[in-house]
């Protein structure tokens, strides 16, 4: 009987501690769960290095998440134009300058003085000698050091009062006087020449008060056949043949009338390329990459699949993170599950999204400024031309005024000879 009573007290303490493990396990894998922002959150198997495993973040965020599943397949298939190329390269040479500074840190302030202040040793070639020592000489050291000096003649004696010659006297006294006022004319003759030029073909700019016409068309930097409110002739057949293939939302004029209207021009400036965007309406723009000689050889057409407003810091995270933003990730899936490969840079661990500056001007004559960081991701469509062999997928973190949101286009290539630009 005395034996019975700790082998039951044990049986009841592993009871309990079973029921207390099964009751914390739910609560801990709560805590442990990803969360999400607008339905977009990381993949669960596409993990950045281990070296980065402790900077985890919130990794969902509205519905979006990094892809489930990678896909290497697509990488030899989806080369991109020329400007994806530039961009490519870029991330290329800013992953370069990283490699350069981690190969060779900086020599730390501590490691200077700790090499400052270690003894020296006789093997050492750069040793300070030991007879430079800070003391005070001695009469007999100073008298010994000049008997040591070799003689020299006329040492001691003072030297001879030499009388200036009029040759100096008369460098001295002559200054170009008449040069420089030839040149202060000149200069100040220049001034007034631009000033007058600048009147005659600009006017008088600080006159004109911000949202005025002519100063909304100062500030743009459009070629000369892009202008607000010009109509451009689309082959509805484009978007006919995409329909199946993409999720992309042709404008309403292009399968009505097959014209598109311009109610806003789009100057987007990136630090490799640049590029024109041509709004036919709300979140569907054209983007136009101009060649050296300033002709259109690229075109794009984007329309809006979704878009994101987190709600927090945690939740800006999940797109911009350093380490797992999805703004940059290797790949990018949306809620359908379609797979996207990022084009503007190649490798398997995120890299930093562009900058680009837009100047976005409208009918209203109004000029707003965005502020964007964003990546353009692509997917084979397996469909075959003249239908569109790519669905690009355009994601971008975008600031204007007082406002923040990401914004998620999906776009397919136009035939820039279809649009006759130029």
């Amino acid at each position: 009987m005395t034996n019975s009573l700790p082998c039951f007290a044990s049986s009841r303490l592993l009871r309990l501690a079973l029921a207390i493990g099964l009751a914390v396990a739910p609560i801990y894998g709560w805590t442990r769960s990803e969360s999400s922002s607008g339905g977009y959150s990381r993949p669960s198997s596409y993990r950045a290095p281990s070296s980065t495993s402790a900077l985890r973040t919130p990794s969902t965020s509205g519905g979006y998440s990094q892809p489930r599943k990678t896909s290497t397949a697509t990488q030899s298939v989806i080369q991109g134009s020329t400007t994806d190329r530039a961009l490519a390269r870029r991330s290329s040479q800013q992953a370069l300058a990283q490699f350069r500074a981690e190969a060779s840190p900086p020599l730390d302030s501590s490691t200077v003085s700790s090499v400052s202040t270690q003894p020296a040793t006789s093997s050492d070639t750069t040793t300070i000698p030991r007879t430079i020592r800070s003391h005070r000489p001695s009469t007999s050291d100073v008298l010994t050091s000049i008997s040591r000096l070799p003689m020299v003649t006329g040492l001691g004696q003072p030297r001879p009062f030499t009388q200036p010659t009029a040759t100096s006297a008369t460098s001295q006294a002559s200054f170009p006087v008449i040069p420089l006022l030839l040149a202060l004319l000149l200069l100040f003759g220049g001034a007034v020449l631009v000033i007058v030029i600048w009147r005659r073909f600009f006017g008088d700019v600080a006159s004109l008060k911000p949202g005025q016409p002519g100063l909304a068309m100062r500030q743009s930097a459009h070629p000369d056949w892009f202008r607000l409110g010009m109509t451009l002739p689309v082959d509805p057949s484009i978007f006919i043949l995409a329909a199946p293939y993409t999720a992309v939302q042709p404008p309403v004029a292009a399968t009505s009338s097959g014209f598109l209207s311009v109610t806003g021009l789009g100057s987007a400036v990136a630090t490799a390329v640049s590029w024109q965007r041509l709004y036919v309406a709300d979140e569907q723009f054209l983007q136009v990459h101009l060649d050296a000689q300033g002709n259109p050889d690229e075109c794009r057409y984007f329309s809006k699949l979704d878009d994101v407003i987190p709600a927090d810091a945690a939740e800006w995270s999940v797109w911009l993170d350093d380490h797992e933003g999805l703004i940059g990730w290797p790949e990018f899936q949306t809620k359908d599950g379609q797979l996207y490969q990022r084009l503007w840079a190649q490798g398997s661990e995120r890299v930093a999204p562009h900058q680009i500056t837009e100047t976005l001007e409208t009918v209203n004559a109004s000029v707003r400024l965005r502020r964007q960081q964003l990546m353009l991701y692509a997917r084979p469509t397996a469909a075959a031309a003249p239908a569109p062999t790519h669905e690009y997928l355009l994601v971008a973190a975008i600031e204007e005024d007082a406002s923040a949101w990401i914004a998620i286009h999906v776009g397919i290539d136009i035939p820039v000879a279809a649009l006759q630009l130029s």
